[in-house]
């Protein structure tokens, strides 16, 4: 007769020993779930970091190749030289002519353009392929946040679309680095004397200090957009093409600053202004004093 196998049987786990080994689980994961998030961040700020890099070099090319003047600009209206402050961030226009109800005659223009669609701004880095990828256009950061594509084909459309704009997440500035309240606080957008500081005007050669002037950044037109970026701070792209994050150590200067959290209106353009300047190290917080 075969004799019986010896040893103990076999035992498996019980309840109480599942349950704790899950709850060990969790508690791990809750420990390291925003080690992981800020690490997923830095890894995304990494990138944008990148992406401004790169759109730094092409900037670099194209000054290069057209006389240290930057391209055509999203401009609102026929009398203001370079147009929104921080406001610069399309990429194609698809129609050069609008009407804005505030300036009841007056027809607003891209500037060099007619009524064709045209590249503009950093757009123009790809149409001269000094960017050769869309994506470069776009922070990760600001994407994730935004909670959806931020390339959509029916109202961002890339490829380009004749009959859409298409928009970046980078922002570009207008005015050239000064501490003057005469400057900041200036008010008669008709007189165009003030043309010399003006980059689109003077040149990127007539900024003293390139490395010194902060030139393009996470978009922070808003205190709303801020927010979609890398809180408590930007990615800044410098005129000599050098990139470094730039932290808002009070939150006082992008995110609580008193400027309109709808629709951007240029009437806080001067504001928007000492915010690039105290980026710069030019101007002093608050915004708008």
């Amino acid at each position: 007769m075969a004799s019986q196998e010896s040893g103990r049987p076999s035992r498996g786990f019980t309840l109480v020993e599942l349950l704790v080994v899950v709850g060990i689980i969790a508690l791990l994961v809750t420990i390291l779930m925003p080690s992981l998030s800020r690490a997923m961040e830095l890894a995304r700020r990494s990138v944008c970091a990148a992406n401004q890099h790169a759109i730094g070099r092409g900037w670099q090319m194209y000054w290069q190749d057209n006389n240290f003047r930057t391209p055509n600009q999203f401009n609102p209206l026929p009398f203001v030289t370079d147009c929104y402050s921080q406001f610069n961030f399309m990429l194609y226009c698809a129609t050069a002519d609008w009407v804005d109800d505030r300036y009841p005659g007056v027809t607003a223009r891209y500037e060099g353009t007619s009524r064709n669609t045209s590249y503009v701004n950093a757009g123009k880095l790809f149409e001269t392929r000094t960017i050769a990828d869309g994506r470069t256009y776009v922070c990760p950061t600001y994407e994730r946040n935004f909670g959806r594509p931020w390339f959509d084909k029916d109202e961002n459309p890339w490829p380009i679309n004749r009959n859409r704009h298409t928009e970046m997440t980078y922002g570009t500035r207008r005015m050239m680095n000064y501490d003057d309240r005469s400057l900041a606080n200036q008010t008669n957008h008709y007189d165009t004397r003030d043309d010399e500081i003006m980059i689109w005007s003077t040149g990127v050669q007539a900024v003293p200090k390139p490395g010194d002037f902060s030139w393009m950044a996470d978009a922070f037109r808003m205190p709303t957009v801020a927010l979609l970026s890398h809180v408590p701070g930007v990615n800044v792209l410098y005129l000599d093409g050098h990139v470094a994050f730039w932290r808002d150590e009070t939150e006082k200067i992008l995110y609580d600053n008193g400027l309109p959290t709808g629709w951007w209106d240029p009437a806080y353009n001067w504001e928007h202004d000492d915010i690039w300047m105290i980026i710069d190290g030019y101007h002093q917080p608050p915004v708008g004093q």
